[in-house]
């Protein structure tokens, strides 16, 4: 994951995978054009055909069903998915 500290409160994460032929891997910043207020955060770890995104909480729980739409329709786009903050539990 990228050095960017995640914000659960502020924001919805999406993990997006892309094909290897996907023009989207040179440059996956630019995928932030299919939504506005859509932010490249980074790839997961090594991954670099596995990018995360992040979408305002406010317009990810208006219109999650049109960002989703508008990412899947990318050039390259193989899967999107919304992600669940990690819940530590303590050690007993």
């Amino acid at each position: 994951m990228s050095s960017h500290q995640l914000d659960y409160n502020a924001y919805t994460y999406l993990t997006v995978v892309f094909h290897p032929s996907s023009p989207h891997l040179s440059n996956p910043s630019a995928l932030t054009s299919r939504h506005q207020g859509l932010i490249h955060v980074g790839p997961v770890g090594e991954l670099h055909d596995v990018q995360i995104y992040g979408v305002p909480k406010q317009s990810w729980d208006q219109s999650s069903g049109a960002i989703l739409a508008a990412l899947n329709s990318g050039e390259g786009v193989l899967k999107v998915e919304a992600q669940e903050p990690r819940v530590r539990s303590k050690r007993g």
